[in-house]
């Protein structure tokens, strides 16, 4: 492989929080990884949003298991400059994920992620598609199965079609695109652009934010 496509095909990772050892460690786990490289480290989340406009990662990890940095905020202003973000998280607290969602990132991994789960995420981030730990995902799923009454509540409901509101329940009950498909008899990508539509109307960025803003905490 060429200097010239290695580069091409490397992801760009800032790292921000976390203590200096931990964050340290995290740096080393990624940079073994083929295809990834950890630009910088900085132990202050609020100055993510700087260095970020500064050399535009492929990925911003931010590791909000540093109690005093306010990380939600750090990261709102991540996602309104479209960069893509993935948390690491020391809780598995449905309230921590549900803000962490709302504010757009694209990823959540627990602090016990392997390093394989890690650079996993990392790439996946990076593509422009949604991650999330398998049991966090549970915990979604087990959330929102217990009290579906919001999305037949909620204000925007009257913005979605029927086959829409549909769509959006199964979504949030878990269910991918290709099953949503088979099981209302629909292509898949008549169903993504469904998801789409309701992405717009809703103002989600991905569909993790969609699902929180329908399954709002207790």
């Amino acid at each position: 492989m060429s200097e010239q496509t290695r580069t091409q095909t490397t992801v760009c990772v800032l790292v921000a929080g976390g203590q200096g050892v931990t964050r340290a460690g995290l740096g080393v786990l990624l940079d073994v990884h083929t295809g990834i490289r950890v630009a910088v480290e900085t132990s202050a989340v609020g100055d993510a949003v700087a260095l970020a406009r500064s050399i535009r990662p492929d990925v911003v990890l931010l590791d909000q298991r540093t109690p005093e940095i306010d990380g939600i905020e750090a990261t709102r202003r991540l996602t309104d400059d479209r960069f893509r973000v993935l948390v690491l998280t020391a809780t598995d607290n449905d309230q921590a994920v549900h803000e962490a969602l709302r504010a757009g990132v694209l990823g959540i991994v627990p602090q016990h992620t392997t390093p394989h789960e890690l650079a996993a995420a990392v790439r996946t981030v990076a593509a422009g598609r949604a991650w999330l730990d398998l049991d966090l995902r549970r915990s979604l799923i087990d959330s929102a199965a217990a009290r579906p009454e919001p999305i037949l509540a909620m204000k925007l409901a009257t913005k979605l079609t029927l086959r829409e509101r549909e769509i959006l329940v199964m979504l949030a009950l878990g269910r991918s695109v290709q099953e949503v498909a088979r099981a209302l008899s629909l292509r898949e990508d008549t169903v993504q652009r469904h998801v789409l539509s309701i992405m717009a109307k809703t103002r989600s960025r991905n569909r993790g934010q969609l699902i929180a803003r329908r399954f709002p905490a207790r």
